[in-house]
């Protein structure tokens, strides 16, 4: 029996914030192509991070670049 891809949709909420998954990625993929000097054509792998007592999003992009975004209020 093919095993089916399982679809999820991950949010993380504290202090009155909130930040799904899409928008998590979009804020490290707009540090990456700065940071890195990189286009979003060249992204494989993306591991993110929310460390909420420092109120940070790290991650790691295609397993070798890695940074942290302080966390915008609200969304």
């Amino acid at each position: 029996m093919e095993k089916k891809a399982v679809k999820s949709k991950v949010s993380v909420q504290w202090l009155g914030k909130s930040f799904d998954q899409e928008q998590l990625l979009k804020l490290a993929k707009a540090s990456w192509t700065k940071e890195y000097k990189k286009k979003v054509g060249e992204l494989v792998k993306a591991e993110l991070y929310v460390k909420v007592e420092e109120n940070k999003l790290y991650y790691v992009m295609n397993g070798t670049d890695g940074g942290s975004v302080v966390l915008p209020d609200a969304q």
